[in-house]
């Protein structure tokens, strides 16, 4: 959703004209569906022979976490956790719509008899579908793999070429965490601003708290935040993804379940 993209997913929040939804058939309401948000981008595209404009709309949201409220102490974040796997689960439900996109661009092609990838925007579009539903547990298949296949194989007798791709690969591995530091650091600075801006705009709402959540990169939970983002992107990402995909060859009728957010009581807000 970054200016000038050729293509942009829509979020939860979104909205489309009237005629646009009455020319698609309105949204669909079969298993196939489940990521609403992202199957209507995929209809109305695929409706349009694909000149479908998007704008994007800045609108105020208050982005939190997931959190439980069972329990006290260790018992309570052990919970969340679970409540966020689950919220990483039913996000990966909408892999079915990788299917729906390859089917419908596949007849495309054999009713309208022109090819939907001679566009740059389609490659952008399976780019995207792919990184949201294939990149995360191909990734982890593969560095999983390779490093057993190398405890395994002595280093001798590895084949030149096998042994230089691995020794590429961990360099690019390295490198990619190298950068989701830099990243982070971005981060921070981009956290700070969002975080000064909200406090004062409640203050001159006369809202003394709303559970804002500071950060300082020094602290010891900051640091140990950029260890754990490539464990917690593997748990949260690629495990979600392969356990949403094997289950899919048993049935398409998913559970759609919403995790619980943080929430303030009305008295405490002065309301």
């Amino acid at each position: 959703m970054y200016p000038c993209t050729v293509i942009a997913i829509p979020t939860s929040v979104y909205s489309l004209p009237l005629s646009l939804a009455e020319k698609v058939g309105g949204w669909d309401s079969d298993p196939t569906a489940i990521g609403e948000d992202l199957h209507m981008l995929l209809k109305c595209y695929f409706e349009t022979a694909g000149h479908l404009i998007s704008r994007v709309i800045y609108i105020p949201a208050s982005q939190c976490n997931v959190s439980s409220d069972q329990g006290r102490g260790w018992r309570r974040n052990v919970d969340t956790c679970f409540a966020r796997y689950r919220q990483a689960l039913r996000h990966m439900w909408g892999a079915l719509d990788s299917g729906f996109t390859a089917r419908r661009t596949i007849g495309y092609l054999r009713f309208h008899q022109r090819c939907l990838f001679l566009r740059p925007r389609h490659f952008a579009l399976l780019h995207l579908l792919w990184e949201a539903h294939f990149m995360p547990c191909h990734l982890t298949i593969l560095m999983l793999f390779s490093v057993i296949y190398t405890l395994l194989t002595p280093a001798a007798s590895l084949h030149p070429t096998l042994a230089w791709s691995f020794s590429f690969t961990n360099a690019l591995r390295t490198l990619s965490f190298i950068g989701m530091n830099l990243s982070l650091v971005l981060y921070e600075r981009w956290h700070a601003i969002c975080l000064n801006t909200r406090v004062q705009d409640m203050q001159e709402a006369n809202i003394s708290d709303t559970g804002f959540s500071h950060r300082a990169w020094y602290r010891p939970q900051q640091l140990l935040e950029r260890l754990c983002f490539p464990i917690s992107g593997t748990l949260y990402g690629a495990v979600p993804t392969i356990h949403a995909v094997f289950s899919h060859f048993w049935t398409d009728r998913l559970v759609y379940r919403v995790s619980k957010k943080p929430s303030f009581v009305l008295e405490e807000l002065g309301l």
